[in-house]
């Protein structure tokens, strides 16, 4: 069994997205991609747009049997980067 929030609306997929968006002012944006390398500016891309290495994304594509990470939460960007127990200390 999988732990982690409900499907969303459609009317509340990208939220995230735009959440990252409002963060960076479209000049800073330009400016900070400027100061990254091709990969750094990758990385950050995908995680604008959604599409990851993350199991949740690889789930909704096929590629995985499973939207879970290794302690059985859905691997969802934000469960990643704030709150996985793998990287915790």
């Amino acid at each position: 069994m999988i732990i982690g929030p409900p499907p969303l609306k459609w009317e509340e997929k990208g939220k995230f997205t735009r959440k990252i968006n409002t963060v960076f002012h479209l000049g800073k944006l330009v400016e900070i991609y400027r100061q990254l390398n091709s990969n750094e500016a990758a990385i950050i891309t995908q995680l604008r747009t959604g599409k990851t290495f993350f199991n949740e994304y690889l789930y909704k594509i096929k590629a995985v049997d499973t939207a879970a990470c290794e302690y059985r939460y859905k691997e969802l960007i934000a469960h990643f980067l704030f709150s996985c127990r793998k990287w915790r200390q």
